[in-house]
Order: C-alpha cells, then sequence, then structure tokens
C-alpha cells in the first residue's frame, strides 16, 4: 500500500508540474497572490516545477522513495501553509496554480493541499 501511495503522490507531481508548464508565465503573477515578494516570484516559479517534476519521478520510478516522499510532504506542507495564510488574510478568492490557473474558494485550495499533504504523508 505504501507503495502505491508513492506512486500516486509522484503522479499528482508530475501532473501539477506538467500544468504549471503550460501556465508558465501567468505562474509569477499567481505567486504573488499567495504574498511572495516581487523579486523571488520567478525564480520561484522555476524551483516549483522543478522539485515537483524531481519529486513526481523519484516517486514515480521508485528511485529512493521514502526521501522522496519526505520531501514530497514538505512540500505538502506549503501547499497548506500558503493558501491558509491567504485565507487569514481575509482573502476569499485566489487564483490557484495547481492544475492551472483558475480562480477558486480558498478553502477549495487549502482542502486540496491537505488532501495532497495525506497522500504523500
Amino acid at each position: 500500500m505504501e507503495a502505491v501511495a508513492q506512486v500516486a503522490t509522484g503522479v499528482v507531481l508530475l501532473w501539477a508540474a506538467g500544468s504549471k508548464l503550460r501556465v508558465r508565465r501567468e505562474l509569477p503573477d499567481v505567486l504573488g497572490a499567495y504574498g511572495v515578494p516581487a523579486v523571488l516570484r520567478s525564480p520561484l516559479a522555476v524551483a516549483l516545477v522543478a522539485v515537483e517534476t524531481a519529486l513526481g519521478v523519484l516517486l514515480v520510478v521508485r528511485v529512493a522513495p521514502e526521501l522522496a516522499a519526505a520531501g514530497a510532504l514538505a512540500l505538502a506542507g506549503t501547499f497548506v501553509a500558503a493558501p491558509l495564510a491567504a485565507r487569514l488574510r481575509g482573502i476569499r478568492r485566489i487564483r490557484c496554480g495547481c492544475f492551472g490557473v483558475q480562480e477558486r474558494a480558498t478553502r477549495l485550495v487549502l482542502v486540496r493541499g491537505m488532501a495532497f499533504a495525506a497522500l504523500a504523508a
């Protein structure tokens, strides 16, 4: 069961990275909605896609799966913390960079991050 969860986590990460690549020009602006300073948005966008891709590949091909799963769980912490911080700042809807750029309810983005964290765990 653990291996299935790890591979599933990897597939989700690869899907997310691929979705972000399709909207790569918009991704820095999306990160701004989460409070990321302008100077960090482009480098963070590149880093996010790279980390999602690397962890996804490691999990799918089962290379260092425990380490990659720990990395995915750490990344999931960001996917929970970012929309939670936005929600606490009073933001009810946010452009989400996950699986395309669409405006969604902040609570939905938060719940989705929590579900990913549960899968990664």
